[in-house]
């Protein structure tokens, strides 16, 4: 949960974002609830976004792995057996960790870690009218930005990281601050697609602002 309004106390429902399906949850969750497990995050999916079986394996195809076609799709918190893409290894991620891993354990080695060079970027998409900030393993081998043009972004602005876990931080700084200010994540006529939840819409911000904000949080976090 994201919350658009300050806390006062762990006692008052706060309005926030839930962070899988972006509705606004009004007048939304307690801290004190949450913490003590009496209540879930989002009134609308529990916290365990559902989609229609079809367009949850296009995502997951779109992540890197084929689900096993005789196990239906659940819930993105669920475990969903099938096999990556890139070497055929049996693998069970669920789709809500799309944002921190890859989805097979055995090719692991080859996807981001925080502890590694990092590249942050910044893709915008025409069609959309979208801005998408990302990371990505600072390699050779990396494809993300190579798969990105493929559906249509084009890169604005990298920046590179001596340790991923700084990049990721700005990253989610950026995201925050964006929820924060009521700029929801823009949709593919309606729906969400891979990635959709740290973008947002070029009508409610410039890319130059963006990208200055980006040099800002990295700037202190180099300080600190």
């Amino acid at each position: 949960m994201l919350p658009m309004v300050e806390i006062p106390d762990v006692r008052t429902a706060v309005q926030s974002w839930c962070m899988r399906c972006w509705k606004v949850c009004q007048p939304g969750p307690r801290l004190d609830n949450i913490k003590n497990g009496k209540q879930g995050g989002c009134d609308h999916c529990g916290g365990k976004r559902r989609l229609p079986d079809d367009v949850a394996r296009e995502r997951a195809q779109a992540w890197g792995y084929i689900p096993d076609p005789d196990i239906p799709y659940t819930s993105d918190a669920t475990k969903w057996p099938g096999r990556c893409v890139a070497k055929g290894h049996y693998c069970a991620p669920v789709l809500n960790a799309h944002k921190r891993q890859g989805p097979c354990g055995t090719c692991a080695d080859n996807g981001f870690k925080p502890h590694r060079p990092a590249l942050l970027y910044l893709v915008t998409k025409a069609s959309l009218v979208a801005a998408k900030i990302g990371i990505c393993e600072d390699s050779p081998k990396n494809r993300r930005l190579y798969e990105h043009r493929l559906n249509g972004w084009t890169t604005i602005e990298t920046m590179r990281f001596s340790v991923g876990a700084d990049a990721r931080i700005v990253e989610d700084t950026i995201v925050r601050s964006w929820r924060a200010r009521n700029r929801p994540p823009v949709l593919d006529n309606g729906y969400g697609y891979s990635g959709y939840s740290e973008t947002v819409s070029l009508d409610e911000v410039r890319v130059s602002e963006i990208w200055s904000e980006v040099c800002a949080v990295a700037e202190r976090i180099a300080t600190e």
